[in-house]
């Protein structure tokens, strides 16, 4: 099948099909191929979701692809082609057998495919969005610092030394004309001076110094949740968030966060924020125990689920949690809002 993939890849002209990203392409391909296997071969209702290793690497992969300007659309019409071959296979090995098995195996394979490509492209895309973000966010800051430095550099100092005239020519006046006709540009020139010096001031400011990141440490911190030690990543500029909307993602992740150090038991806890300028995306994953989400919100005891889930929806946003008992939990939080420029 990989094979064959490969050579449909060749036809359609897909960068994929071609070293190094052939090979990045074969291992995703092969493992979601290998899900699809499990399926059939397992009994009925025993298919496992990707775990956290082979999603991290999902990521990483989306963040390589995203380094190599391969454009998201190589990847979604590999997954088409994919499909296509998956089920042309399937459909002949069922071919012989009683037309209820068939189907059920195919059925089976099928909805294996979706869950597997589902939540490995949902990763990739968190991974190519978390590059391009910090890519952005480095622009800026780099441009915001130029800015700072030729405003300085150029304006800053031409204001300063005309100003310095100024003072100088008014001090030399001895009939006081000269200073009361020049009253109105001396000031002029000070208002100047201050509004650069406020500009540049601001430009150097490339993020908040109490950020999401650095708020969700001191939690934890404060917390005394020692192990294990969260990854915790924020990506794109936080400058574009106003205050209100950060506190309230803050307070959402802690809860989250908080969920996962007193119930999960887990060995890794990853926590992703992605602030793009119209949505911020945030993912909480762990490895722990898991557990039946509609079971526990269902039974009223939601340790926070609840509260977390007002609080998105307050903000016309949208909360999911996938997990069950022993493979690990993922939440995905997004949030529209109106990119805010200059607001701290």
């Amino acid at each position: 099948m990989l094979r064959a993939y490969r050579h449909a890849l060749q036809d359609e002209g897909n960068v994929l099909c071609e070293s190094p990203h052939w090979e990045e392409c074969a291992w995703q391909a092969g493992a979601i191929l290998d899900d699809c296997i499990s399926s059939v071969t397992a009994a009925e209702g025993s298919w496992e979701r990707p775990d956290e290793q082979a999603l991290s690497a999902s990521s990483d992969l989306g963040r390589h692809r995203a380094f190599e300007g391969v454009h998201p659309a190589h990847s979604f019409d590999a997954c088409t082609t994919l499909f296509e071959i998956l089920f042309d296979q399937v459909r002949r090995a069922v071919a012989p057998m009683p037309r209820e098995v068939a189907d059920q195996l195919l059925e089976r394979a099928l909805h294996a495919y979706n869950n597997s490509v589902g939540l490995r492209v949902q990763s990739a895309m968190q991974g190519y969005d978390a590059f391009l973000l910090t890519a952005v966010r480095n622009a800026n800051s780099d441009e915001r610092l130029q800015l700072a430095r030729d405003i300085h550099d150029h304006l800053g100092s031409s204001l300063a030394m005309t100003l310095r005239c100024l003072e100088l020519h008014e001090a030399q006046e001895l009939d006081g004309l000269g200073g009361k006709r020049l009253q109105s540009a001396y000031t002029s020139l000070q208002q100047a001076l201050r509004y650069t010096r406020t500009l540049v001031g601001d430009l150097r400011i490339a993020a908040p110094k109490a950020g999401l990141e650095a708020s969700l440490r001191e939690f934890l911190d404060s917390a005394h949740y020692v192990s294990p030690v969260p990854r915790i990543r924020v990506n794109g500029d936080e400058q574009w968030v106003n205050h209100q909307l950060r506190g309230e993602l803050f307070v959402i992740l802690r809860e989250c966060l908080r969920n996962t150090f007193n119930y999960a038991e887990a060995s890794l806890v990853d926590v992703t924020v992605d602030i793009a300028p119209h949505e911020i995306s945030a993912y909480v994953e762990d490895d722990g125990r898991g557990f039946d989400v509609a079971a526990v919100l269902e039974s009223g005891a939601t340790s926070g689920l609840s509260s977390a889930r007002e609080r998105v929806c307050e903000l016309g946003g949208r909360i999911r949690w996938t997990s069950a008992p022993g493979q690990g939990t993922r939440v995905v939080v997004r949030i529209p809002y109106s990119r805010s420029l200059g607001q701290p």
